[in-house]
């Protein structure tokens, strides 16, 4: 079922905002405008959609524990895929992964076994990939992919202990790897990254925190191993973050919690905290951006048992003296403010965005100005979202119960989304950069899957037919047709029939570039015929033109196979658009004297297909675009004193 006008609820339209690989949002564009599009109602769903993923442009989610969905953003392309057994399926954003036109999720069986299941959107390209019972895995921890290969750690209840387990490289079944004899599950993930198509993890071996390092071929070795400072029985590896060639973490090796930097198979400390220091303590909410890393320290408050508000935020680029304090805010003594750092950091293009006080502000570089983020002249905050942020290319989504946000580097490139009616938005996801969230409109009773798109152009004017005009008598067996132009049109489509129904086609010829057209056929004499045209764009056709009827005039003592043409005309070359070649066709009533050129669209001459005296008669000629670029260009007949223009279009 195609959308119409009335199933779309519109709540923005902006000319001036797009995400689309390298445009930002403030950005204009020009062929389209965000809209909120209802992807399809409550009923068509079991539950409420939630956890909604990228699979190739497409989203993929669920709406019950036993089935996934996966859709384009229209109703009639939203398909149900389930399979006999399954007794749940987890989307969570940690424990899923997408390698080329695949989507790797977890699915527990009737038995309580987990398997791993891949996805290309279809049924038929649904399949369990990896059987936990078979392979020795459990429960899903974290999911990933490293170069081509797709890496997941599981409990192993056998060994008591969490694994890590690559899929085999055939993509059926799954491997767990001996080079990694447990893997050390403190702190806070992720606890593997892919630096240059290699896998980093942390071991867990007894005392020893150790960095190990995975080959695409499943190789293993060891990185770098956390170094004794006074014997600490307390080691810990984690929150790995990925800047440039470096490898950033939190650490302790006995003397505290310290930010450590790993590069070329040696780690050292960027910062260490003193729980003396007065300004100095824990480190926090580490995150990436290019080169760079981003964190925050601030002290213990010994009078309310609880890490001081006084919040350092802090840059490094890795190297010895590459640290620097950049920002520092106090925050008070308010129970909020103690809370104001435990929401996500995210990355808006060569910026770090964060929220202190429930305001979102912005860092670039090295630079100590920070500036605040406001959209639509409002702050928004993680403490009224009703999902976690979700970060794209040139900033993040916030959900709240009564507003779609995108906090971009600026200010400028930030804005909200409406309507005042729609409420309680939240399971936020993004496909394409855009967002995709559950919502319900005020007055109903259920949320259903919405999501922000660019709208398609827009379906082209009615076409007006010019020639042959209706009832017209007398008509030449190879009429000249010709119609109005309209807006927005790419290409014009004819049909001629011998009935107003148009069930049988005499001519049915599409991607006409121009407003006339030629026929290359005669028709039948002392016939009656019906025509009608159509424009089209690339996403939308235009209505019919209203159908005219004209009659072809009678031709006396002349065999019309051998007749000769009545005028000169230019044929509408074919095939159009064209690469590399297409067929001009022309026609003399008498030999003349002929050109024919084709010219770019400053009027340069760019090709001479015809120059010289030519017999009458229908004639062909073929034209090869050569090196030209790709473009429209106009051809041009003269033929004694005729001249005749048209259009062409060549697409490499």
């Amino acid at each position: 079922m195609c959308f119409q006008p009335q199933d779309i609820r519109i709540f923005l339209t902006i000319s001036l905002i797009a995400i689309l690989a390298q445009v930002t949002p403030a950005q204009a564009i020009q062929d389209g405008t965000l809209m909120g599009i209802e992807v399809a109602p409550r009923s068509f769903f079991d539950a409420t959609p939630t956890d909604f993923h990228d699979l190739n442009g497409k989203a993929i989610f669920t709406a019950s524990s036993q089935v996934i969905w996966v859709s384009d953003g229209h109703e009639e392309n939203t398909i149900k895929i389930e399979f006999e057994g399954w007794d749940e399926v987890d989307l969570y954003a940690d424990r899923v992964a997408a390698l080329d036109s695949l989507f790797y999720f977890p699915v527990q069986d009737a038995e309580g076994n987990w398997n791993i299941w891949a996805t290309n959107g279809t049924h038929e390209g649904t399949r369990e990939i990896a059987n936990g019972a078979q392979a020795g895995f459990f429960n899903i921890r974290s999911m990933t992919t490293y170069g081509r290969r797709v890496a997941f750690i599981s409990y192993v209840a056998e060994q008591q202990k969490d694994r890590l387990f690559l899929i085999n490289e055939d993509g059926s079944g799954a491997t767990m790897v001996d080079g990694v004899s447990r893997v050390y599950n403190g702190g806070t993930p992720p606890r593997m990254v892919d630096l240059n198509n290699t896998l980093y993890i942390t071991e867990s071996d007894g005392q020893e925190r150790i960095l190990k390092r995975v080959s695409e071929e499943g190789t293993v070795s060891e990185a770098w191993r956390m170094p004794d400072a006074k014997g600490t029985q307390n080691k810990s590896i984690h929150g790995l973050a990925v800047a440039g060639s470096r490898i950033f973490f939190t650490g302790n090796d006995g003397d505290g919690l310290a930010l450590w930097a790993y590069h070329d198979g040696s780690g050292s400390r960027m910062f260490s905290p003193d729980p003396d220091d007065e300004e100095n303590f824990r480190v926090a909410n580490l995150t990436a951006v290019g080169e760079l890393a981003y964190f925050f320290s601030r002290p213990w408050n010994e009078d309310v048992n609880d890490f001081s508000n006084n919040y350092q935020l802090y840059v490094t680029d890795g190297t010895p003296g590459g640290t620097h304090r950049i920002w520092k805010e106090e925050l008070g003594d308010g129970p909020d403010a103690h809370n104001a750092l435990n929401t996500p950091t995210v990355v808006a293009g060569d910026r770090f965005l964060f929220v202190v006080d429930y305001s979102w502000y912005s860092a670039q570089g090295n630079s100590a100005s920070i500036q605040p983020v406001e959209a639509g002249g409002k702050a928004f905050g993680h403490a009224s979202s009703l999902s976690d942020p979700v970060n794209v290319k040139n900033g993040v989504w916030l959900a709240t119960n009564s507003d779609l946000a995108f906090i971009g580097a600026t200010s400028e490139e930030s804005f909200i989304v409406g309507p005042e009616d729609m409420v309680y938005m939240r399971s936020l996801g993004a496909v394409d950069d855009m967002p995709w969230f559950a919502a319900r409109i005020s007055g109903r009773l259920n949320s259903t899957v919405w999501r922000v798109g660019i709208e398609a152009a827009a379906a082209p004017v009615k076409v007006a037919s010019t020639s042959p005009e209706a009832g017209q008598t007398d008509v030449d067996l190879l009429p000249d047709f010709a119609w109005t132009e309209t807006d927005p049109a790419d290409f014009y489509h004819l049909q001629v029939s011998t009935g107003d129904s148009f069930s049988e086609l005499i001519v049915d010829t599409a991607s006409i570039a121009g407003t006339t057209f030629t026929l290359e056929e005669p028709l039948e004499e002392n016939t009656k015929y019906w025509y009608r045209v159509r424009a089209e764009n690339e996403t939308a056709s235009g209505e019919w033109s209203d159908a005219l009827s004209f009659t072809t005039k009678t031709l006396t003592g002349l065999n019309t196979d051998d007749a000769l043409p009545v005028r000169v005309a230019l044929d509408q070359n074919y095939p159009n658009p064209f690469n590399p070649a297409t067929v001009i066709g022309y026609q003399l009533p008498e030999q003349s004297q002929v050109h024919l050129a084709v010219y770019d669209l400053l009027g340069r001459r760019v090709a001479v297909l015809v120059a010289g005296e030519v017999a009458a008669g229908r004639h062909q000629v073929r034209f090869e675009a050569g090196e030209l670029a790709s473009g429209i260009y106009v051809y041009r007949l003269r033929a004694g004193e005729k001249v005749i223009n048209r259009k062409l279009m060549f697409v490499r």
